[in-house]
């Protein structure tokens, strides 16, 4: 069978991006006034700050979105997982068993008595995908056991 590539992004931080833009918005809208009607030059420091923070925020969103995402990479020898800092590879002839958690968030791969190996999915679009990954790794181990 080909080698199969999934990937596992997280959803988009709504919430930080919404935040960012009032804070943007309202950083930028505050800069012009003050500076356009004199105030104290703390205040325009301040008005300066708010718009850094909400575009801090915005540039913080995109770079978590892009290191929070992680790679499975699935063949007839075995697998490796990488993303946020880690890497966890096996091959399926140690794998003794596959499950998946009740609440459908996770599987874990199992290597006997000796480790185990978690897949914790972050949701969004990522969570439909956990049904594909499960079916490949199973059938990966069924046919490595033959």
């Amino acid at each position: 069978m080909p080698e199969r590539v999934f990937l596992l992004k997280p959803r988009p931080p709504i919430r930080a991006f919404v935040i960012a833009a009032v804070l943007s918005l309202a950083g930028g809208v505050l800069t012009v006034l003050a500076l356009q009607q004199g105030w104290h030059p703390a205040a325009i420091l301040l008005a300066v700050l708010v718009l850094a923070a909400g575009v801090l925020l915005c540039v913080a969103g995109v770079v978590a979105m892009g290191r929070l995402g992680v790679r499975i990479v699935v063949d007839d020898d075995g697998y490796e997982i990488s993303g946020t800092g880690q890497r966890h590879e096996g091959k399926w002839r140690d794998v003794t068993k596959v499950t998946r958690d009740v609440d459908a968030a996770r599987f874990t791969i199992y290597h006997g008595n000796e480790r185990c190996t978690h897949v914790i999915f972050p949701g969004g679009p990522a969570q439909s995908m956990l049904d594909d990954v499960l079916d490949e790794m199973l059938t990966r181990v069924r046919s490595a056991r033959r």
